[in-house]
Parts: structure tokens; sequence; C-alpha cells
């Protein structure tokens, strides 16, 4: 799993027997030169730019969604309900609907906050939309989404 567990304790003993804990993880950290002013403009922005670009891309497909379920509904009121595969095809264009404003919600937020966008989708896919992740949650998010459903299977 990607996540690092930054206070793991490693015992170490001295002639006098007395046993020492000491942080391990934090020597790496501290010895890497500080990012300079520009470095940090830079990063700033391209997050930021990111966020956006995924946000338009976002509303696109919300706008899609909405499209599609209006011409589903209206196939669903012209044949009264009778049609299988238009009622399946209901329920997924609003699931994709549902899907499309929490992404579209979490990238605005994540244009503020990066942190807390990602948190916010996060937590509405971890909770609401287990299927969704293999949709919509980029692959190099899935596999720690996968260990998480794992650890949550066990307990």
């Amino acid at each position: 799993m990607a996540i690092i567990d930054m206070f793991k304790m490693e015992k170490k003993s001295s002639p006098s027997e007395e046993v020492f804990l000491t942080e391990v993880g934090f020597a790496e950290e501290e010895s890497a030169p500080s990012p300079s002013f520009k470095d940090n403009l830079c990063s700033f922005l391209c997050v930021r730019l990111f966020f956006l670009v995924l946000l338009g891309c976002t509303i696109v497909w919300f706008a899609y969604a909405l499209c599609k379920t209006a011409v589903y509904l209206l196939l669903q009121l012209c044949f009264w309900k009778s049609s299988a595969v238009i009622n399946a095809r209901l329920l997924k264009s609003w699931l994709s609907i549902k899907r499309s404003f929490i992404c579209s919600v979490a990238l605005m937020l994540g244009c503020l906050s990066p942190s807390l966008g990602i948190m916010i989708a996060c937590a509405y896919f971890l909770m609401f939309d287990k299927s969704g992740v293999e949709e919509v949650v980029p692959a190099s998010l899935r596999e720690q989404f996968k260990d998480l459903f794992a650890q949550g299977d066990c307990n």
C-alpha cells in the first residue's frame, strides 16, 4: 500500500540495556532542500489549472448525462414503463448524473483546496458507490481503494 506509516518506531538498545525509541522516516525529509518560491508557485498553478480542466470536462459529462436522462425519460413516458431496457438505461443514466455531480463538486472544492476535494470524492465512492471506483477513480488510486475494501471486509 502506498501510504507510509510516519510514526513507526524502532527499538534501539544501548550498552547499559536501556531501550530507546527513535522515529524512522524523518531523516530523508530533514536533509532534503526546501523547494523555492518559484517551484511552489508553479506547482500551485499547475494543480489548480488541471483541476479546472477536469472540472470543465466534468461539466460537459454532467450536461451529457442530463440530456441522456431526458431522452430516456421521454422514451419511458412514451412506452408507459413497458420496456425493461429503457428502465435499465434510465437507472444507469441517473447513476451517471449522481457521479458527475459528485465529481464536479469535488473538483470545485479541489480548485480551492486539492486535498479537500479529493477527500470529498473518495468519501462518496467509499461510502455510497463502491462500483463507481472502477469506472471513475483513476487507475493509480484503484489499488488503494481495493486494499481499503479488503480491510473493511475482514473486520
